[in-house]
């Protein structure tokens, strides 16, 4: 009877673990503000603001993302060195941005 009661705490630990992420990972997606480059112009991109910047990591599959913690914009260096800003991404909102093959950014409009 004790083996039971032990393997029923187990798995409510297990289910409350596995919701506890899934919230977390619903915060974390909110948070986050996407680039996609699908032609690969872009050499790097960064998010700025006025008097702070904050770096997008490099996806392996083509594009960036980065944890919004600034207010600003994004700004991109392609690889033919044209810079090009764009956009308005702020905390817990988040935002898909796309680059043409012509190295300019648009907004994604969700689904």
């Amino acid at each position: 009877m004790k083996y039971g009661l032990k393997v029923k705490a187990m798995a409510s630990f297990v289910f409350l673990f596995v919701l506890a992420a899934l919230g977390y990972g619903a915060l974390l997606w909110n948070n986050l503000t996407w680039l996609e480059d699908p032609h690969d112009v872009v050499d790097s991109a960064d998010l700025v603001a006025t008097n702070a910047s904050q770096q997008m990591t490099r996806l392996p599959w083509g594009g960036f993302v980065a944890n919004t913690k600034i207010e600003g914009s994004i700004e991109a260096v392609c690889k033919d060195g044209n810079r090009v800003k764009s956009g308005y991404v702020t905390p817990n909102s988040g935002q898909t941005y796309t680059v043409t093959v012509r190295c300019q950014i648009e907004w994604v409009q969700p689904c």
